[in-house]
C-alpha cells in the first residue's frame, strides 16, 4: 500500500511539474503575442497618418488579426489546461477517499478483533501456542506490528488527502482564474471581429480602386524585378569569382578564415538575429498570394520585416560589405558576405558603411526606409547560399 502511495504522490508531483512548465510557457507566449499586438498598432498608428486607405494598412491589419486568432488560441489552451488540472485531481482525490474508506473499514475490523480478543492472556496463549522458537518470534513481531502498521497506513493516505484538498483549494483558486480567461477570450473574440470589419472595408476600398491598384502594383512589380535581377548579378558575379580562383566551387576558394565564417553562419541556422532590434514580419518569402488582386501572386526573395520610422538595419552575421546598390528613391541594399552565404538588406536610406568594410554581429549599417505615400518602414531581409536563395525564416531566431 505505501508503494502505491508513493507512485501516486510520484505521479502527483510529476504531472504538477509538467503543468507548471506548460502554463509558463502559455504565460510567456500570450505575454509575447500581446506585446506583438501593441506594437502592431504602434506601426498601424503609423500607417494610418496616411490620407488614404493602403496596402501596408491592410497588410498589418492581417498580422494583427492573426496574432489576435494566435491569443485567442494561446487563452483556449490555458483554459484548456486548468480544466484538465482541475479533473485530473478530483479524480486523484476521489480515488483516495474511495482507498481510505476501505482502509478505515479493515482498520474498524481490526480494533473489534482487538476488543474482542484484549485479555493478555489470548496473546500470550497465541504466540506460545507456536510450533517453533522462530514462529513464536515471528508471530510475536507480528501483533507489535500490525496495529501500528494500519495506523501508518491510514495515517498516510490521510496526510496524502490532505495535500491533494489543498491543491484543490489552490484550485478554487484557479477556477476564478479560469473564469477570467473565459471573459479574456470574449473580449478577444470581440476584438478579433473589430478588426476583420477593418480587413473587410480596407479590402472593399481597395477593390474599388482595382485598376489603380493594378497599375501600382505593376510599377512595383517592375521596380521589384529590377533590384532582383541586379541583386541576382551581383550574387552571380561574386559566385563567379570565386570559381575562378577553383574551378570545383566556390567554397574551395575561400579562405580558412572565410570557411570558418561559413561553418560559423550555416550552424547558426535558425538563432541569427533579426535584422532590426524591434519589428514584425508582414511578407514571407516565395510565391505569395495578393490579398485584394484575385488570381495575382507576387514573388518574395526575402522576407519583409515592418518596422517603426527611424528604425536602424543591423547585420545578422559577421563578414565583409561587397556591394552598395542603389534603388530608386534614395533609397540602396546593402550585400554582406559571410563565406559562402550572402545576406542582402534591402531598402535602406542612410547608408552607415562602405564597400570592403567589416562588420560585426548586430552591427547598425543603416536606417530602414520609410515610404513618403504611405508611411510604410519595411525591410526586406535576403539571404543566398551560392546563387541559391535561403527562406529567411529558417534562418533567424524566433526571439529578436
Amino acid at each position: 500500500m505505501y508503494k502505491i502511495i508513493g507512485i501516486l504522490f510520484s505521479i502527483i508531483i510529476l504531472s504538477s511539474s509538467a503543468m507548471a512548465q506548460s502554463k509558463k510557457t502559455l504565460e510567456r507566449k500570450k505575454k509575447q503575442t500581446q506585446k506583438e499586438i501593441r506594437y502592431t498598432n504602434k506601426l498601424l498608428k503609423e500607417t494610418q497618418s496616411s490620407k488614404i486607405a493602403s496596402y501596408n494598412e491592410l497588410v498589418l491589419i492581417e498580422k494583427k488579426i492573426s496574432l489576435r486568432q494566435e491569443l485567442i488560441n494561446n487563452i483556449l489552451e490555458e483554459q484548456s489546461r486548468l480544466k484538465q488540472e482541475i479533473d485530473e485531481n478530483n479524480d486523484i482525490i476521489e480515488s483516495l477517499e474511495s482507498d481510505l474508506k476501505k482502509i478505515k473499514e479493515e482498520y474498524a475490523e481490526m480494533l473489534r478483533f482487538a476488543y474482542e480478543h484484549r485479555n493478555k492472556n489470548d496473546v500470550i496463549l497465541f504466540i506460545f501456542s507456536a510450533e517453533s522458537f522462530n514462529q513464536a518470534f515471528k508471530r510475536m513481531k507480528y501483533i507489535q506490528q500490525y496495529s501500528e502498521y494500519r495506523k501508518k497506513q491510514a495515517k498516510a493516505i490521510v496526510d496524502l488527502k490532505e495535500q491533494i484538498k489543498t491543491r484543490i483549494k489552490k484550485l478554487e483558486v484557479q477556477k476564478i482564474e479560469l473564469d477570467q480567461l473565459v471573459a479574456e477570450h470574449t473580449q478577444e473574440t470581440i476584438a478579433l471581429g473589430v478588426e476583420k470589419s477593418s480587413q473587410t472595408r480596407i479590402i472593399t476600398n481597395l477593390s474599388s480602386e482595382e485598376q489603380q491598384l493594378k497599375r501600382t502594383l505593376e510599377k512595383h512589380q517592375r521596380e521589384k524585378i529590377h533590384i532582383q535581377n541586379a541583386i541576382a548579378e551581383l550574387i552571380r558575379r561574386e559566385a563567379k569569382k570565386a570559381r575562378a580562383k577553383n574551378k570545383k566551387n566556390s567554397f574551395d576558394a575561400l579562405t580558412p578564415e572565410q570557411k570558418l565564417i561559413s561553418k560559423n553562419f550555416g550552424e547558426n541556422k535558425g538563432r541569427l538575429p533579426w535584422p532590426v532590434s524591434r519589428g514584425i514580419i508582414t511578407y514571407k518569402f516565395g510565391l505569395q498570394a495578393h490579398p485584394v488582386l484575385k488570381n495575382i501572386k507576387e514573388k518574395k526573395n526575402g522576407v519583409g520585416i515592418s518596422t517603426t520610422k527611424g528604425s536602424l538595419a543591423r547585420a545578422i552575421f559577421a563578414g565583409t560589405v561587397t556591394n552598395i546598390l542603389p534603388l530608386s528613391g534614395n533609397n540602396s541594399a546593402i550585400m554582406i558576405k559571410h563565406g559562402e552565404y550572402i545576406t542582402v538588406y534591402v531598402n535602406i536610406k542612410e547608408v552607415m558603411v562602405t564597400v570592403g568594410q567589416s562588420v560585426s554581429a548586430k552591427q547598425e549599417i543603416g536606417t530602414v526606409y520609410t515610404n513618403a505615400d504611405d508611411q510604410r518602414t519595411t525591410l526586406e531581409l535576403q539571404i543566398w547560399k551560392g546563387t541559391q536563395l535561403q527562406n529567411p525564416i529558417y534562418w533567424i531566431s524566433k526571439k529578436k
